[in-house]
Parts: structure tokens; sequence; C-alpha cells
């Protein structure tokens, strides 16, 4: 069900704006219904992790698999923009809070979307005292030329007698 008639005398572009504008509303009221502060909806899956799923304990379900979720900027189609609405209004896309029991599985066993996002491991000489530089090279790395020729004038001594 198109949001913006399509025989209207918008072009592509301006219907575009106007649902992503639309998305973007939908999807920040949801956010705040739940939450019941206010709170920017984020549109990638580590701002999600971040911003509202560790403060809020919220977390967004339903989303497309065949869409990538992202910004609505992202998304060229209207078709596709008109699709996210309706899944908006319907309650197939929604965000629930979850209780002290989901939230700690969660964290614990994270789904596989926030596993790029997530801390990763420590260095192999984490609590290591690493060596100190010498301090003319503390800041920069020293390049071959620097301070130095990058090669010797002289190939070796018959080349010098030449």
């Amino acid at each position: 069900m198109p949001r913006v008639p399509s025989n209207s005398v918008l072009s592509y572009n301006e219907r575009r704006t106007i649902l992503r504008n639309e998305l973007r509303n939908v999807a920040t009221s949801n956010l705040v219904s739940i939450t019941d502060v206010t709170v920017l909806m984020r549109w990638s899956w580590a701002m999600v992790y971040h911003h509202i799923f560790i403060p809020h304990q919220v977390m967004l379900f339903g989303w497309p698999r065949k869409i990538e979720f992202g910004s609505p900027t992202t998304f060229s189609s209207v078709d596709v923009l008109e699709r996210l609405i309706d899944l908006w209004h319907t309650g197939e896309i929604y965000f629930r809070r979850l209780s002290n029991r989901q939230f700690t599985a969660m964290v614990e066993n994270p789904p596989s979307r926030f596993a790029a996002i997530l801390p990763l491991s420590s260095r192999s000489d984490a609590n290591e005292k690493r060596p100190v530089r010498p301090p003319a090279t503390r800041s920069k790395i020293l390049k071959p030329g620097r301070k130095q020729p990058k090669t010797s004038k002289y190939v070796s001594k018959r080349h010098r007698e030449l």
C-alpha cells in the first residue's frame, strides 16, 4: 500500500525522500514507546548494540533477511521503503524489551549479527612491558634515506675508480 501516490506530481527522488523520513519516524516512535525515554534510532547493528540493546535491554525483531539492515538513505528503491514501512505498521518488525534472563542469555551468546562488533580478544603481549624505542625514532619510523642515504654512493671499489 503506497504511502505516496505513484501518479502524484512528485518525482521519484521526492517520493523516496518522503518515505525515508516516514521510515525513520516510524522506527523512532516505536523505539521511544518501548523505552519510555527519548532515544534516537540507530541504523547499524553496532550502534543498535551499544546505544539500544545494552543500555535499554531492547532488541529489534523481524527485520527481513533479504534486506540488509541499514540507514534509510541506503535504500534506493521506493518499493523496499514501502515494504519496510508496512512491516513496521503491521507489527512484523518491532522492538521488544528483554527480560533480565533473556538479556543475560543474549549477552553471553550474542546473535551472529553482533559477532563482528563485539570486542576482540586482547593482544598477546597485553600485560607485558614493551621495549622502549630510542628517543631519535620514538615518534616516527626511521625510513631508509631519511637520516642516511638509501644506498652507498659507490657499489664497489671498482666503481669508485671509474
